[in-house]
């Protein structure tokens, strides 16, 4: 521990010798599942908190609340204006031609994150597509639910947290479960029951923003409407339904 603090110091005795930086760290939400992992965050706390050296710690929001007292600068998804703005920039970028209705389509649907986004626009110019009409934007967004990028994003995160398939599976159908209910969300025992997973599982579900964890209650985040299509989807795939219907 001794030596990680003297390495997490180096930009600290760089500074005295006139080496100025920014120190930037991202991902903390990872260390949660690493040996030492929340040891590492209290070192870069109680180093840089008194440190005349600026930095920048980026994570999961649930996960990062409270453990760091440092100035706090959320980011959200982008508002309807500035998701339209990025998917015109991305639009040019890559020669996907787009329409005013269509732009109008992606921003609602992904929800303003810049990653889906940057994600259904890398597999339309991949396939030398355009999402100029209605049809031709969801046919590229539906292949990316079922097995593109987005669906590979999210069986990333789900993997990570759940590596047994099973438990996943289990996990997945629930998920679907508390998305027909009409506020989204399923009693917490009964969560507990029909997916019999770990409470560090379960607090990772939640600071992944998979799932709100209340007092007496999971609420799935039906609010994302793409996480919300790749639950329902791979559910249904997962039950034998076919792919094409």
């Amino acid at each position: 521990r001794s030596f990680v603090r003297n390495c997490l110091s180096g930009p600290i005795r760089a500074a005295r010798q006139g080496a100025a930086s920014v120190v930037m760290v991202d991902g903390l939400h990872r260390l949660a599942r690493m040996t030492g992992g929340m040891a590492l965050i209290d070192e870069l706390r109680d180093i840089y908190s008194v440190a005349a050296v600026r930095s920048v710690f980026a994570g999961h929001r649930r996960f990062v609340y409270g453990r760091l007292q440092f100035t706090s600068v959320p980011v959200e998804p982008l508002a309807f204006e500035a998701s339209c703005d990025l998917i015109d920039r991305l639009s040019r970028r890559t020669g996907v031609a787009i329409k005013d209705h269509t732009r109008d389509l992606i921003a609602v649907e992904l929800g303003g994150l810049p990653g889906h986004i940057y994600r259904l626009f890398g597999a339309a110019a991949e396939r030398d597509a355009d999402l100029d009409t209605f049809e031709s934007v969801q046919h590229v967004y539906t292949d990316e639910i079922f097995g593109g990028r987005i669906s590979l994003s999210y069986d990333r995160i789900l993997e990570e947290i759940l590596p047994d398939g099973e438990a996943c599976a289990r996990v997945v159908r629930v998920l679907n479960d508390a998305s027909e209910q009409a506020d989204s969300r399923v009693p917490l025992a009964y969560f507990r029951k029909h997916t019999d997973i770990n409470s560090a599982a379960l607090d990772e579900l939640h600071h992944n923003e998979i799932v709100d964890v209340e007092a007496l209650s999971v609420r799935f985040e039906t609010t994302n409407i793409a996480l919300t299509d790749y639950v329902r989807g791979r559910a249904r795939l997962e039950a034998g339904e076919p792919r094409a219907r």
